[in-house]
């Protein structure tokens, strides 16, 4: 290489020198300049990256006192009984009634309504009471496990004008129960193979010799004619 830039002349040596110079430049705005902006994008994801892991980690730090809260939150809350306690529905609504002293004049059950987790049952009432005992049975009615609601209220006084004659309609949701996933394998209804009986074989023929029958008593033997 030496020897090369030796045998060049001054100004050839600028020309080589400016065409490498041009070269190194052109190489280094096509591979190198591009990529300046890589550095600064990768430490805003290196950061980005590190504050989504702390976030995750500080909510898995919170996970035992999540689940503390549901718990306790569980127990205070009431349950929704299963569909089987639906026919309950009528028995709380008369215990009730009996324990605050209401009188139950009439009972209208009502068409239940459902949906994918819940079905709703309604009774149509109407009571005999004073204010006091309705309030005492509606909120205890409402206030316990039994998920009891009332829907519509209709006041009247009643004939003597001592007590109040309630139209109430009382509805309970209760759960539905789980469908029972059947297994989906096609029962085995292959036909039975039609049996083919063999046909019997057809009876051979007898030989009709007349030297091998026996000879009949009193019968003619015919002569036959000699052949020509």
């Amino acid at each position: 290489m030496r020897e090369y830039f030796a045998r060049l002349s001054s100004a050839e040596r600028r020309f080589v020198v400016a065409v490498l110079l041009i070269v190194f430049a052109g190489l280094n705005a096509w591979l190198v300049w591009p990529r300046f902006g890589d550095w600064k994008k990768n430490q805003a994801a290196i950061a980005k990256a590190r504050q989504t892991l702390k976030v995750f980690e500080d909510k898995i730090a919170l996970a035992p006192e999540l689940e503390r809260k549901i718990k306790q939150f569980e127990s205070e809350g009431a349950s929704v009984p299963p569909e089987d306690q639906s026919s309950d529905f009528v028995g709380t609504i008369q215990r009730q009634a009996a324990a605050s002293s209401v009188n139950i004049l009439t009972m209208i059950r009502q068409q239940p309504r459902t949906n994918l987790f819940f079905i709703e049952l309604a009774q149509s009432l109407t009571l005999q009471s004073d204010e006091e005992k309705l309030v005492d049975f509606l909120y205890k009615l409402g206030a316990g496990n039994s998920l009891v609601r009332v829907r519509g209220l209709t006041l009247n006084p009643d004939a003597p004008r001592h007590n109040l004659r309630v139209n109430v309609t009382l509805v309970g949701s209760y759960q539905k129960k789980a469908p029972v996933r059947r297994s989906s394998a096609p029962a085995a209804t292959d036909a039975p193979a039609a049996v083919k009986k063999a046909a019997p074989p057809a009876p051979k023929p007898v030989a009709t010799n007349a030297s091998a029958l026996p000879a009949v008593p009193g019968a003619t033997k015919r002569s036959t004619p000699p052949k020509p």
